[in-house]
């Protein structure tokens, strides 16, 4: 770099010790500094004399040449200390709900491209996890669990209500939410959060609490449960999208459903967040916005509407289920 050849010229006052210094020969140091001069038009320096030294130009570019080198210097010490931060374990905490490829193949790309960085993921439905900050970063569907938190939304999930063909069968269709007390619930349980359910009667939101069948932490227990016909389930579109479309399940009660949860990164506020944890962020952020708001979505509310509008035998409408 014709720029440091230049800058070891006038610190050395010599062209052999400033070759010396940089690790090539005094020709190279002369022919960087002469393309320099020739770029520029104009002499740095003065070799008429008998020690080497600048010129009035010269010692002008001299200064400004230490201020740009010293900054690159500060650049990359910078980037080096930032780059070794990018190591090390990130405990990520995610919900069996969002256990799916959106999220999946986002984690694995992001432990891919950083070879250094391990991650440590466990599946966990518990707010009590959330809130002892037992993880570095938890993708959480639902409300932020509380202000010790820091959440960012990176997209939202509806949900639907649905069961099997063969439960609505024998057990009646429900056409409306005041009828789901006389079914089977099957309960996705958080905590305490679980034991009802939140749809809207009207323009308003109310809780629905409803006989219950089965309960679990596991999306996909309940989503097999529902296809063996043992009740009803509510669940985010983009869970149950397939089984409505190949008829396993049938969409109940559209004009029902909840408004849409929030999908977040969240993370303790309590710990200042390293490098390596905000890059996950902003990586998650970056690759999954929206990507489960718009999963299937048009598919799941065609399905809806077809449930919605399917007959029912009218001598099994309303019936109380088997126990």
């Amino acid at each position: 770099m014709g720029m440091t050849a230049f800058v070891a010229v006038v610190g050395a006052s010599s062209f052999t010790r400033a070759a010396q210094s940089l690790g090539v020969s005094k020709s190279v140091v002369s022919r960087r500094i002469s393309g320099i001069e020739s770029r520029i038009g104009m002499r740095l320096i003065d070799r008429s004399s008998a020690r080497v030294g600048p010129t009035e130009a010269g010692s002008a570019y001299y200064l400004k040449c230490l201020s740009i080198l010293e900054a690159i210097e500060e650049a990359n010490h910078q980037i080096a200390s930032w780059n070794s931060g990018l190591r090390g374990t990130i405990v990520v905490c995610v919900s069996s709900s969002l256990c799916v490829p959106a999220v999946t193949r986002s984690i694995a790309e992001f432990a891919r491209a950083y070879s250094d960085i391990k991650l440590k993921v466990d599946i966990e439905e518990r707010d009590s996890s959330v809130r002892e900050a037992r993880f570095d970063i938890a993708i959480r569907n639902g409300q932020s669990v509380d202000s010790s938190m820091a959440a960012r939304v990176i997209g939202h999930s509806t949900h639907t209500l649905c069961a099997s063909p063969a439960y609505l069968e024998m057990n009646g269709t429900p056409t409306s939410a005041d009828m789901l007390k006389d079914h089977e619930g099957l309960m996705h349980a958080r905590g305490h959060v679980g034991t009802y359910w939140l749809l809207r009667d009207g323009a308003q939101l109310r809780s629905f609490r409803i006989p219950e069948r089965m309960r679990s932490e596991c999306v996909f227990h309940l989503i097999e449960a529902a296809k063996a016909d043992l009740g009803i389930v509510q669940l985010p579109d983009y869970l149950v999208a397939d089984a409505l479309r190949n008829g396993a399940l049938v969409a109940l009660l559209p004009q029902c459903s909840p408004p849409p949860d929030p999908i977040s990164l969240v993370y303790p506020v309590s710990r200042k967040a390293s490098q390596k944890v905000r890059l996950l962020v902003e990586y998650l952020a970056e690759r999954m916005q929206g990507a489960l708001s718009q999963d299937t979505r048009a598919d799941v509310s065609a399905e809806a509407a077809d449930g919605c509008d399917a007959p029912t035998k009218p001598e099994k409408q309303g019936l109380s289920p088997k126990r």
